[in-house]
């Protein structure tokens, strides 16, 4: 048996109902004295919905007097949180962080459909620049212009994004 298997074998008999941190969506913000979000659990690796929803995780406040008014971190439903739990403890959930806060998640899809574009535009570019001279107007000679592109161009290809994705993550 190895360390790993050694260590997970002990998990489970320390912590069998033990959860880690989980990607989970905003369905419902509830407000009131305590501030709370109703979450679905998203599959792991994935943005893929599961049927487990989790009621009234806590929200994160930031700042709250007498009676609990105050000003609480406003989220928004839809909004992707990574729900942690207080010792592993699926009874005790709260939210550890927002996914993706500044911008999102990339659509993969979406990236490599503009990727091909700007490929296609760097490939028509690099086929002109190593092709057959362009001529001067007027005096007939290489372009100066296509020569020094040529030339700053030569040993640099252009880049090959189809091997990007990655279907799992961990």
């Amino acid at each position: 048996m190895t360390i790993k298997e050694t260590v997970i074998k002990w998990l489970d008999v320390a912590m069998p109902h033990r959860q880690g941190p989980q990607i989970g969506k905003v369905l419902q913000v509830k407000s009131g004295p305590v501030c709370g979000v109703q979450v679905k659990i998203l599959k792991p690796g994935s943005l893929e919905e599961t049927e487990r929803i989790i009621d009234d995780v806590p929200a994160p406040m930031i700042w709250k007097g007498p009676g609990g008014l105050g000003f609480y971190n406003p989220l928004e439903v839809g909004t992707l949180i990574v729900i942690g739990y207080v010792d592993f403890n699926p009874a005790h959930p709260y939210i550890q962080g927002i996914w993706g806060e500044f911008s999102g998640l990339t659509k993969l899809e979406d990236l490599f459909t503009e990727l091909d574009k700007n490929v296609a535009v760097l490939n028509s570019l690099v086929t002109v620049l190593n092709g057959s001279p362009i001529t001067e107007p007027g005096n007939g000679s290489p372009s100066a212009l296509q020569a020094a592109l040529a030339g700053s161009l030569a040993g640099k290809s252009i880049g090959d994004f189809t091997k990007v994705e990655k279907t799992v993550v961990k």
